[in-house]
């Protein structure tokens, strides 16, 4: 029996993406927040710096000097994100909007954005950097915070996934 509603599962279809609550817990989100606060306090920052780079990022001249540390396989940094990826709810909408019980876990990746100068990331579709057959890959993003397009929320064009791969001027760059 499907997790998510019928009509749930077309707003996925149709858009390329769809905002689910209650996965987790109040407590788990606790538990996320404060392990995500330990590790990017204990971690050296030597090596973490993630922001955009390249010929179009260094056209916005209010962006110099921003900053995003970035970790990657949070799994590997504590149990508690390891755990996370087994959440049922979130595996049960997964197999929903995938239509298939053959989930692969390609990474996971924390980003943390300081306050007074959180660097954004231009528009960009992730296929160009992990281009999987059929265009299977889902992006599942777990805001800790609240977000707003002030504030770096993830912004999404709803129905773009239905163009296929476009052109990314972007990622000829990236270092």
């Amino acid at each position: 029996m499907p997790y998510l509603k019928p009509e749930e599962i077309k707003f996925y279809k149709d858009n390329g993406f769809i905002k689910l609550n209650n996965i987790f817990s109040e407590a788990e989100m606790d538990e996320m927040c404060k392990e995500y606060n330990f590790i990017f306090e204990t971690k050296n920052n030597e090596g973490m710096e993630s922001s955009w780079a390249g010929d179009e990022m260094k056209k916005q001249a209010n962006f110099i000097n921003y900053s995003v540390k970035s970790i990657h396989n949070l799994q590997f940094h504590s149990s508690v994100f390891s755990k996370s990826l087994m959440n049922e709810k979130l595996l049960n909408a997964l197999e929903d909007v995938m239509n298939t019980k053959n989930i692969l876990l390609h990474h996971t990746k924390a980003h943390f954005k300081p306050p007074e100068n959180g660097a954004p990331y231009l528009m960009h579709q992730d296929y160009h950097y992990f281009p999987f057959r059929d265009h299977s890959m889902v992006a599942v993003f777990i805001h800790l915070d609240d977000t707003t397009p002030e504030n770096g929320g993830l912004a999404v064009y709803p129905g773009s996934h239905k163009l296929g791969p476009q052109v990314d001027s972007s990622a000829a760059d990236v270092s």
